[in-house]
């Protein structure tokens, strides 16, 4: 089986336990959405292949990544320490 591990804050995520998202087999180009936590040190990812498929490409792509803080669509609320959506009007 060949499998791509995503791990946010556990680089010792492994097949079975501790992963964001584990895709397996053939997966079509497909938009992933993950919320990070603001405190979060590490992003892992993982290509594992435990030798029992011997067909295929033997690959996995990643590409397009895109990470995006929540504060870049907030501004702050003038004199209470608070942040605001951008298109939100008060």
């Amino acid at each position: 089986m060949i499998t791509l591990l995503f791990c946010i804050d556990n680089t010792g995520c492994s097949r079975y336990t501790g992963y964001t998202q584990r895709w397996s087999g053939t997966v079509n180009n497909a938009q992933q959405a993950f919320t990070i936590p603001a405190t979060a040190q590490s992003l892992t990812w993982k290509y594992l292949k435990d030798g029992s498929v011997s067909s295929g490409s033997d690959t996995a792509w990643v590409d397009d990544i895109v990470i995006t803080p929540l504060e870049w669509f907030r501004e702050p609320v003038k004199g209470t320490g608070h942040l605001r959506p951008l298109d939100q009007v008060i």
